[in-house]
């Protein structure tokens, strides 16, 4: 019983999510399967009525009668092909609209999934199945749904024929398809389970072939010709693929057709049986055609109601995933507290801070403590993988700590609502990414419920300059990923216009993010102005691992290998600190 309950509100919660229409349309779509179910058995009702008058003497009356339900029966017809041309309408506006739905109700779920999340493989494969399957599933769902109205419809008009001989037809045809119901539901499982664990081939798959067919890996793909090597990868992999879904096939079409057979003697046997009675004058020769289809018919239709069914108990498996996935909670638990706004000046404390990453035994950070506050330009330094960016992930609330705390103005990070949080940072990313929209709007959606805010971004990066370069000035497309006559920009480019994003937020506490790594030393020098112009009221912090113009910070943080070797200014740590001397020496040679 606990069980059904669960079945039942999983079926409740996926309809109330993804079919929301009027009342009204859903009475005038279940009216309408119901008049197509009906057709076939209204019609073989004709049929016999018309074998009726051909056993009239009076030839007129027969032709008249005979005629008027011809007549009535190609109407009928010409009604049913006009209603099956609305039910068509109708799937084609049911489809499309649960399409909408369920990816609104996906991309809703993936504004509370956290970062750590997606450096999980199982999630990867649990969220490829919930997104893969379940459109398919839920669209088959409501073409099923269609079908069992008008085949049950449909069935019942046959029993009424058939009872006319002996309602034990129905009995014999329904013992006879048993094992098929049993044989499909269990199929119907097993292909479920071969989904679910296909889903690292089906992600592998996508992978191989956007790397052998994707702009990103072009340059690269031409130069080292490495298509021979990850087509020979992808083959491998739908090799096993292939094989494994053959063997299932196989079986299954064998079964298929032992399960199939036994439900054709079922009715066969009927159908000796109505001609026997034929032949010792107990039932009516003229009854004996629609008798022998509405048999076949009848048989045909629990069949099809019994693949109805398992392929809805096969749906609601995939129902359940995507249940799962909608109402899965997210790791990082959301805070209660609003970030004050009133709040002028603003603390970032590091705790004795540890840190590994999702899946890993190795601590990426190890017992760092230091502090941050505004009117302060922080510079973060140390070697690749030393464990830079990972406090920026953490500042932010991308991951949790494993141990320690990390307070904002006094408060546990934790306490505080996470999309809140947010406003108090504006950051460009070393990973930053490039939008297929106007120029306008990719530096827009910095804030992207304000207009560009000409104050953040007045004479930043000689954005004048660059949109006087443009067709359309900020209104040119970038990416010619949708529009033809739209304008590719270089990598450098690129990272102003991610800079310029950053400047129109406008928010308190301002994160660079290995920024000049794609800039030219004009650009670079450029950057470092506009932080040194930041008045007091902001908390810049700037990760690098190149140690440039560092008269700008006001504090150096040494991050090496996970811990906080030092902490000062360039004439407090350089000769006093190892690895900020190295990083110093090494980059000022390079120059």
């Amino acid at each position: 019983m606990k069980k059904i309950k669960i079945v039942f509100s999983e079926i409740v919660y996926i309809i109330k999510t993804l079919l929301k229409f009027k009342k009204i349309n859903i009475i005038l779509y279940i009216l309408i399967t119901s008049l197509i179910g009906l057709a076939p058995a209204f019609q073989l009702r004709i049929l016999d009525n018309i074998l009726d008058f051909t056993r009239v003497s009076d030839t007129q009356v027969a032709l008249i009668n005979g005629g008027v339900l011809i007549l009535i029966g190609a109407l009928v017809v010409a009604l049913l092909h006009s209603i099956d041309y609305v039910s068509m309408l109708m799937n084609s506006v049911l489809a499309n609209r649960i399409t909408y739905n369920l990816d609104n109700a996906i991309i809703s779920k993936m504004k509370e999934i956290d970062l750590a999340s997606f450096d999980d493989p199982n999630f990867l494969n649990f969220h490829e199945n919930a997104k893969e399957q379940s459109e398919g599933s839920i669209l088959e769902t409501v073409a099923i749904g269609n079908v069992f109205i008008t085949t049950i419809i449909s069935i019942i008009g046959y029993v009424v024929l058939v009872s006319e001989f002996n309602i034990l037809i129905l009995f014999i045809i329904l013992l006879t398809l048993i094992p098929s119901i049993i044989f499909q539901m269990l199929y119907k499982k097993k292909h479920y389970n071969f989904f679910i664990e296909q889903a690292l081939f089906r992600r592998k798959r996508q992978y191989y072939l956007d790397v052998l067919t994707n702009k990103s890996f072009y340059k690269e793909r031409r130069c080292f010709g490495y298509e021979k090597y990850f087509e020979d990868r992808k083959k491998r992999e739908f090799e096993k693929f292939a094989k494994s879904n053959y063997q299932l096939h196989l079986k299954e079409s064998i079964w298929s057709f032992i399960n199939r057979s036994i439900g054709h003697i079922g009715s066969s046997l009927c159908i000796i049986w109505v001609f026997i009675e034929i032949i010792n004058r107990k039932f009516e020769p003229i009854r004996f055609a629609t008798t022998y289809f509405a048999i076949n018919s009848l048989e045909d239709a629990l069949s099809g109601i019994f693949s109805v069914a398992s392929t809805g108990y096969e749906n609601f498996l995939y129902f359940d995933l995507l249940y799962k996935f909608l109402t899965m909670k997210p790791t990082l638990k959301n805070g209660h507290i609003k970030v004050n706004t009133n709040i002028k000046s603003h603390i970032i404390d590091f705790k004795d801070v540890w840190f590994q990453y999702p899946n890993t035994q190795i601590y990426t950070l190890k017992g760092i403590s230091f502090s941050m506050t505004t009117s302060e330009k922080i510079l973060i330094v140390g070697q690749n993988g030393s464990g830079k960016s990972t406090i920026i992930k953490l500042i932010l609330r991308y991951y949790d700590v494993t141990k320690g705390e990390i307070l904002i103005d006094g408060i546990n990070i934790k306490e505080f609502e996470r999309l809140d949080l947010m406003n108090l940072f504006s950051v460009v990313f070393q990973d930053y990414n490039q939008y297929s929209l106007t120029l306008k709007d990719n530096i827009k959606i910095g804030s992207i419920n304000c207009e560009i805010n000409a104050d953040c971004i007045e004479n930043k990066l000689n954005i004048d300059e660059m949109a006087e370069n443009l067709p359309n000035g900020l209104d040119t497309e970038l990416t010619k990923l949708f529009e033809e006559n739209a304008t590719d920009l270089s990598v450098g480019q690129w990272q102003r216009i991610a800079l310029l994003r950053m400047f129109n937020k406008n928010a308190p506490i301002v994160i660079f993010d290995e920024p000049t790594a794609a800039l030219d030393t004009i650009a670079e020098s450029e950057i470092h102005k506009i932080i040194n112009s930041y008045d007091d009221n902001k908390l810049v912090i700037f990760i690098s691992h190149m140690i440039l113009n560092t008269k700008i910070a006001s504090k150096i943080i040494v991050v090496e290998n996970g811990i906080v070797s030092g902490i000062g200014t360039h004439k407090e740590l350089y000769n006093k600190n190892r690895e900020y001397t190295l990083l110093h020496d090494s980059i000022t040679h390079q120059n």
